[in-house]
């Protein structure tokens, strides 16, 4: 798990890193409340929890028109504690970290709304484990993906400072590499001041929408994934992903794409080699492959691509016994192929779940062929 995020903090820093803009920091307090979103859950949260955070954030300038796109987006990474509520001693306390991105809209003379999103790891001691801890079911290693989605009112205080208040969703789960991983799901509240390093500069005139953009592409994608399957403690088995799909891009830096996914999940065979359940391996193999079919939108901020899909698989597939209907998103840095014209490539990682519980996170890599090779 550490390799992937270090694949999309990596991208996320080359995007940041270039911005060479105005810079700013902030502390926050999130009120937040445990949601319980399954009823495998073995306690019953209560009370709420409260985090007090602190990020540094970069301000892009509008010297790119993707840039005017986004309403000036941020680069930011924040870091902080977690009381995760009651009963604290099945939950205790986390910390996390991640980078993120803050778009701004409806942009007015004193304020603006904004919506981030940001994804990174926690660290929660407090785990399954059968003897210490067997109700938290939840959780079952101390290193777990961190997701948060926020929406924000932003309104300026002075010409350094500004005052935000808004409502999160978070996300804690390690993508299904050890069992039990119901993860958690928080909903909060969330106060914010930030500063400036410097007064605002001066702003950029809006740079005119280009004429002519690629619209249509279409790409190919290759994933890998470790999960563990029912049993805690048991074996993590491999599973490959393979996907095909085409892309219409109605408005520079932003598309949809449409999509056919397959998936072989290991668990099958493996299955089938170790039970009675399948007469023989090549008979469970069938078992294990799954056809998928989805839609996506995609932002693209610079070559930092952020995706977010909703499928469903097309067969019922007892042995894997995961709901239809599956959610995914997605980060990748897409890079032109030297010497190789109309051709683009992305490493990547994705996070896909089943509503609220998630079945894995994978490492991608994304071929993309568009009618030119022009800068997004």
């Amino acid at each position: 798990m550490k390799i992937k995020y270090l694949i999309w903090l990596v991208g996320w820093i080359l995007v940041a890193g270039s911005l060479r803009s105005q810079s700013g920091y902030s502390i926050s307090l999130e009120t937040v409340r445990l949601v319980p979103h399954n009823s495998k859950f073995l306690y019953e949260p209560r009370g709420v929890g409260i985090w007090p955070q602190a990020s540094l954030f970069w301000q892009t300038s509008g010297a790119e028109y993707w840039h005017h796109v986004y309403g000036k987006p941020r680069f930011g990474i924040q870091m902080g504690l977690m009381y995760l509520g009651q009963p604290s001693e099945i939950l205790g306390w986390a910390c996390s970290m991640y980078p993120y991105v803050d778009f701004g809209f409806w942009h007015r003379q004193k304020s603006s709304f904004r919506f981030i999103i940001g994804t990174g790891l926690a660290y929660t001691p407090k785990i399954y484990d059968i003897k210490k801890n067997p109700l938290q079911n939840a959780l079952s290693l101390t290193i777990n993906n961190h997701t948060t989605f926020k929406i924000q009112y932003e309104r300026r205080i002075n010409i350094h400072s500004t005052l935000n208040v808004g409502l999160s969703l978070n996300h804690m789960s390690n993508g299904g590499i050890q069992l039990p991983n119901l993860g958690l799901n928080y909903l909060g509240i969330d106060l914010v001041w930030s500063r400036t390093f410097k007064s605002q500069t001066k702003e950029l005139p809006d740079l005119e929408k280009p004429k002519t953009w690629p619209r249509w592409n279409a790409g190919a994608t290759q994933g890998f994934a470790l999960r563990e399957f029912r049993t805690p403690g048991g074996p993590k088995l491999p599973v490959y992903i393979l996907s095909v799909d085409f892309g219409y891009q109605y408005r520079p830096y932003m598309a949809c794409r449409i999509g056919l996914e397959s998936e072989y999940h290991f668990v099958a065979p493996y299955f089938a080699s170790h039970t009675e359940l399948f007469p023989d391996i090549r008979s469970a193999w069938k078992q294990g492959f799954r056809i998928q079919v989805y839609g996506s939108h995609e932002w693209m901020i610079g070559p930092l691509s952020l995706e977010t899909r909703a499928g469903a698989q097309l067969f019922d597939l007892p042995v894997l016994g995961s709901k239809r209907v599956f959610f995914k998103l997605s980060a990748q840095y897409f890079m032109k192929i030297p010497g190789v014209k109309n051709l683009l490539w992305a490493p990547g990682v994705a996070l896909k779940t089943h509503y609220a519980v998630a079945e894995y996170v994978s490492l991608t890599s994304t071929f993309r062929i568009r009618r030119n090779n022009q800068a997004f």
